[in-house]
């Protein structure tokens, strides 16, 4: 007797970061984006850390906004 499973196929893809952020020159008080493209199935989420700790202060510092594509920026550069 010969038996058949059918077992679901994992469709998701997993998480990959497209393009990352790049060095920067900018002018005193000037604004940094650092980009992060990410891709994957679900939508991978993004956390942005400083000194090996979630940046706890994106949303709550008014220096520091988070696009929606996961790009950090930061402006007035000058004691971040």
């Amino acid at each position: 007797m010969k038996m058949c499973f059918v077992t679901e196929v994992d469709t998701r893809l997993p998480p990959v970061i497209v393009s990352g952020p790049q060095n920067q020159t900018l002018p005193l008080g000037g604004v940094a984006s650092l980009l992060c493209v990410i891709d994957g199935q679900p939508t991978p989420e993004v956390y942005w850390f400083k000194n090996d700790r979630v940046l706890p202060s994106v949303g709550r510092d008014p220096r520091l906004v988070l696009v929606d594509s996961g790009t950090l920026q930061i402006s007035g550069n000058t004691d971040f």
